[in-house]
């Protein structure tokens, strides 16, 4: 009765015709596992309560993770050499005072956001396949709630982000020389971990919905590849065509990526090739050309700021009440995925919904 329980099954008595008949013994192949969390009474449909389901459930997951020790390896080891990348890649440009490196620095906070939302969906999607058809057995057989199998699994998700987005920030952060203000990097983790979460619960829900990879990406490419086109980064706001615009402000991407910008170029001054500074150098060129003889006063020492940036790139003054609101943006989208992803898996498991492929 309700996605959260498994469908219910006839009591021994009733199955035989009469009363009395003891319900059949529990095989004894049953796993340990299924065991220990098995209904053993009428009162509840299981023996042990939720929060107690959700930590064994939490438990086995982490033991999961840990026990394959390659597989961990290699899934931390790539968001480090993902960190290492970018910043070989862009190194040093968040230390340069010219203004032109504010470009390849947004450049590796954009692939920062792309990666932790793509990285872990995919991940996601490719590992959920195996753990359904656990759950489908599990879940039928009556071993626990859906609620606490889904708090479990999001509860993993948010230490396993967090130690991705960790490693996959500190790479960045050494090599291209960002912020290193403690109240920037936490910004800089949390919204990464934010994003990462929002990766794993859409591949959750693209995992339930899809019967292998291929159908996957047929569903995900043509939803999320619009929304980091028009995030702000590869096509500049002001050159967003109208009837685009809404893409702007549907995409995650862009508040994420939004965050990370404000964050890193707020109160940042640059003493080199600023706007002013070229135009008067170009304008002095034309007047030495056109009248060589004529002495020129030397040019005055010309700065500019992140802000002057930001406020091009739409981001200033900052909208939506400052970066809390941003968060609070973020924070609502991850619900809304969260939402999405349990409503996909409970009715995947009720039959209501058939894998696509």
């Amino acid at each position: 009765a309700g996605a959260d329980h498994p469908p219910a099954a006839a009591s021994g008595a009733e199955a035989s015709g009469g009363e009395g008949v003891d319900p059949p013994p529990i095989p004894e192949a049953a796993s340990s596992f299924q065991g220990s969390l098995l209904a053993l009474d009428g009162a509840s449909p299981y023996a042990v309560g939720r929060g107690t389901q959700t930590w064994v459930l939490l438990k086995r997951r982490l033991y999961d993770h840990a026990k394959d020790r390659t597989k961990l390896a290699r899934s931390l080891a790539l968001k480090a050499t993902i960190g290492l990348l970018v910043g070989v890649i862009w190194i040093n440009s968040g230390r340069d005072e010219s203004y032109k490196a504010i470009f390849p620095t947004t450049g590796a906070l954009f692939l920062v956001v792309n990666n932790s939302v793509m990285d872990t969906l995919f991940e996601t999607v490719l590992q959920f396949p195996l753990q359904r058809a656990l759950l489908e057995r599990e879940y039928m057989n009556g071993t626990y709630a859906l609620g606490s199998y889904y708090a479990a699994l999001q509860i993993s998700n948010l230490l396993l982000c967090s130690l991705s987005a960790l490693l996959l920030a500190t790479p960045v952060y050494g090599l291209v020389g960002l912020s290193l203000e403690p109240a920037r990097v936490a910004v800089f983790v949390a919204t990464v971990v934010l994003m990462s979460l929002i990766g794993s619960s859409l591949g959750v829900a693209v995992g339930a919905l899809t019967s292998d990879i291929d159908s996957a990406r047929g569903a995900i490419v043509p939803t999320l590849v619009p929304l980091l086109i028009f995030s702000g980064y590869l096509i500049p706001f002001g050159q967003i065509p109208a009837f685009f615009k809404w893409a702007y402000y549907a995409s995650f991407f862009q508040y994420s990526f939004g965050i990370l910008s404000i964050n890193e170029l707020e109160g940042r001054n640059f003493t080199q090739d600023c706007p002013l500074e070229l135009a008067e150098e170009a304008a002095y060129d034309l007047i030495h050309a056109a009248m060589p003889g004529v002495p020129l006063p030397p040019l005055p020492n010309v700065t500019c700021s992140g802000v002057d940036y930001l406020a091009e790139a739409g981001l200033w003054p900052i909208a939506y009440g400052g970066l809390p609101g941003y968060f609070g943006i973020l924070a609502g989208y991850l619900v809304a995925v969260l939402i999405l992803a349990y409503v996909v898996l409970a009715r995947r498991l009720s039959g209501g919904v058939r894998s696509v492929g």
